[in-house]
């Protein structure tokens, strides 16, 4: 029995130093792995620690997963099928798409042809506007859809308070050459003025419409389009988050700027 307890106390003993061996080694491999990924964050990108934390762990994981694996592919459609596909798997992690909320009533359709995704008060008195905000997604006009978008969209929604939010699902090049796109947006724009009054009781002349990167573009490109036909009602406003506006000189200043000051930075 002496001998035996012996034994086994020396076998848990070898066990043990090789789990201590073991997480040593996986804890190494995993602090290199980080110090290789690591890239600082732009200046006064986020103020909080957690918004800070969080960012160090999604630009890394989207560099893993969506980045380094389109360079390895041999074609164009490769490439595109990859850069679409990984951020849509993604957001489902991030933000899973559904359609009840306790304040929003929220659907995907299709309006006039173009697909959308909506959301509107259940109770129209809880609004703070009667007005309607159109969101066009980035995407360099090649990805990107309103269900990658879904977390941000559906909490604009609630945060802007207005009779309508719609977020446009427009078709994206190469398949569809321009103006599709741009014309998919301008259907969804009429539509809400024939019919955002009856369906949820918002004013045409209070349409907002707001797009980030190449839906910025969009933005700018319809409002300027129905300003030069002259059509009412006119455009109440246009918010263009980090707007890709032109590409015919990439010597502005912004673009020298960029890439002298954020070169190698997060998310860059």
């Amino acid at each position: 029995l002496t001998v035996m307890s012996i034994q086994m106390a020396g076998d848990k003993q070898k066990k043990g130093s090789h789990l201590v061996a073991g997480g040593t080694i996986v804890g190494v491999l995993v602090l290199l792995m980080a110090a290789a990924l690591y890239r600082p964050l732009p200046r006064r990108m986020a103020k909080s620690t957690i918004d800070k934390a969080a960012m160090h762990i999604i630009e890394p994981v989207l560099r893993i997963s969506y980045y380094y694996p389109s360079r390895l592919c041999p074609n164009a459609y490769c490439m595109i099928y990859w850069t679409r596909w990984t951020p849509t798997a993604l957001s489902r992690l991030i933000g899973p798409m559904f359609d009840w909320d306790p304040n929003l009533l929220m659907e995907t359709t299709h309006w006039d042809g173009v697909k959308v995704r909506v959301y509107h008060p259940r109770n129209n008195a809880t609004t703070e506007s009667d007005g309607a905000i159109i969101f066009i997604h980035g995407g360099g006009f090649v990805l990107g859809n309103t269900e990658m978008y879904e977390s941000v969209t559906r909490t604009m929604a609630k945060m802007m308070s207005t009779r309508l939010f719609v977020s446009i699902d427009y078709r994206l090049a190469p398949e569809t050459v321009f103006p599709g796109d741009l014309e998919d947006c301008e259907k969804v724009f009429e539509y809400v003025i024939d019919n955002g009054p009856s369906m949820f009781g918002a004013d045409p002349r209070k349409i907002i419409v707001m797009g980030d990167s190449a839906g910025g573009n969009l933005v700018a490109a319809m409002t300027q389009r129905r300003r030069a036909r002259k059509a009412e009602p006119k455009i109440l406003g246009q918010v263009l988050l980090y707007p890709l506006l032109q590409m015919s000189d990439l010597q502005t200043y912004s673009y020298r700027y960029f890439r002298r000051e954020m070169d190698g930075l997060a998310v860059i």
